[in-house]
């Protein structure tokens, strides 16, 4: 998605072999909460180079990617109160990369903030997530 102040909200997101929900440059001021994002070979959302994003309330798992990836000069993101489960497990479609976290910040992002995250681990309490920060 591009284009400026764009909410993607209340959805359902299965598959996707890219990312279940992708911000490109031009997105400005989008908004991307309260999603369930499950499945796929892909990211479950991805910011490649968007500004001004807020990322909030999410639910993404099941993910052979990373569970949520900021990159490419994304500038500006706010990810807040997101639940990120078993993303990046090898499985039945799934090869596993090298550089899988639950949620990344990749290739110079700057203004990133994640603040309030966990990971939903059943019969245990919440637990402190993999969060990737690359040069």
């Amino acid at each position: 998605m591009s284009g400026s102040h764009n909410t993607i909200e209340g959805g359902l997101v299965t598959a996707g072999s890219v990312a279940g929900i992708a911000l490109h440059t031009g997105a400005t001021g989008t908004v991307v909460a309260n999603n369930l994002v499950d499945s796929g070979t892909g990211v479950g959302i991805l910011d490649d180079g968007a500004s001004g994003t807020a990322i909030t309330n999410n639910d993404v798992s099941g993910k052979c990617a990373s569970g949520i990836k900021v990159g490419d000069a994304s500038f500006g993101v706010s990810m807040e109160n997101n639940v990120v489960n078993a993303n990046g497990v090898a499985g039945t479609n799934c090869a596993t990369p090298a550089d899988v976290v639950d949620i990344g910040v990749y290739d110079g992002a700057v203004g990133a903030d994640h603040r309030r995250l966990q990971r939903r681990v059943p019969g245990r309490h919440a637990e402190q997530l993999r969060l990737g920060r690359r040069p």
